[in-house]
């Protein structure tokens, strides 16, 4: 390693060139190189050149030196890319286009060291800039989060893959037992048949009852063998227990915030506490979490353990960088359809409506 290359960013220009190279010998290669993008290349030459190969495949076009020269020409781009001569030069020093995929993936991880070190320069600014700590670390994760995304695309697969779950499923589908995660609710696990990947939205007005429904369906799931993770950033942790121990005990609130614990209520308090007792439920109660601060625990909850649902009380209550509400709302919507699937598992949303619908 020379001291030019500690100064530089991480880079491949043979790769690149490979690349190139590669994709001007046989333009079918193109389907190899994965989900590599010309803004993945660390030359502005070679972005150029990639983005013309890119454009005519897609459109069909025969590519090789020639007319991806006259493309580049068209385009005003030919004498900033070296013209024929160096499309040439890229076709004659690759000898075949056999190890695309593997010079493909080299220059996409050189893009994602160059991007790391991009994000640890923001993320140094951010340290040492104002602002509380908290919204700091948000920012932090952000910046580390859009970089992960990027480098873990998910890859097509042929129907007939996909199908081996259905055909593992069917006879349990014909038999009645898919219907989905149970909610305790028959009519509604006709109508919703709950999925891993699912956003379950419980929307109404305040008062109307959503926190009560989605608890309930909550304790039922880990009641019937599927750990569930609870965010509530709207009730303490005590109130949450003090709704489930009131729902599951059939008791009302008044009995179990009175203390009564004597007589028919008391047995009631008391088997539900044994019964939560053993529920693998987690309960989160930080207040006005961003979605990345949600996923983050999510994925916390889902390695310590082991989750396959969630519930999120409520969306209008999770922070946003975005002023605009409609806009933040949006975003937040998306990185929770997002975290569904990347986490394979169904999330009940919590959302409050004004009392202006009625």
């Amino acid at each position: 390693m020379t001291a030019l290359d500690l100064i530089l960013p991480p880079h491949s220009i043979d790769a690149e060139q490979s690349v190139l190279g590669g994709l001007l010998l046989d333009s079918s290669a193109f389907d190899r190189v994965g989900g590599l993008k010309s803004l993945h290349f660390y030359t502005e030459a070679h972005r150029m050149i990639f983005g013309v190969i890119q454009r005519m495949i897609g459109a069909g076009q025969q590519v090789d030196a020639i007319t991806v020269a006259e493309a580049l020409d068209d385009a005003g781009k030919s004498e900033h890319v070296g013209g024929l001569a160096y499309l040439g030069e890229l076709a004659a020093n690759t000898p075949s286009a056999a190890n695309i995929g593997t010079y493909a993936r080299i220059v996409m991880d050189r893009a994602i060291e160059r991007q790391l070190l991009a994000a640890n320069s923001d993320i140094e600014g951010i340290i040492r800039g104002s602002g509380e700590t908290r919204d700091k670390l948000q920012r932090a994760q952000s910046a580390i989060m859009s970089i992960t995304e990027q480098a873990q695309p998910k890859q097509p697969r042929l129907v007939g893959e996909a199908l081996m779950s259905f055909v593992e499923t069917l006879s349990e589908r014909e038999s009645g037992k898919a219907r989905g995660i149970p909610t305790g609710f028959t009519a509604l696990d006709d109508k919703l048949k709950i999925q891993p990947g699912d956003v379950i939205v419980i929307a109404g007005r305040p008062s109307s009852g959503k926190t009560a429904l989605a608890l309930q369906i909550a304790a039922h799931f880990a009641d019937t063998g599927t750990p569930t993770g609870i965010f509530s950033m709207e009730m303490s942790e005590g109130q949450l227990v003090d709704r489930l121990v009131s729902s599951i005990g059939r008791v009302s609130m008044d009995s179990v915030l009175s203390g009564r614990v004597v007589g028919d209520d008391g047995d009631k308090i008391t088997c539900a506490v044994a019964r939560l007792q053993d529920m693998p439920l987690v309960i989160d109660d930080q207040p006005g979490l961003t979605v990345h601060e949600l996923s983050a625990k999510a994925r916390t909850m889902k390695r310590k353990y082991g989750i396959k649902a969630l519930m999120v009380d409520y969306i209008g209550l999770m922070s946003s960088g975005q002023e605009n509400r409609v806009q933040a709302i949006g975003e937040i919507s998306r990185g929770i359809k997002c975290l569904a699937k990347e986490l394979e598992l169904p999330i009940l949303l919590l959302a409050q409506l004004s009392r202006k619908c009625e």
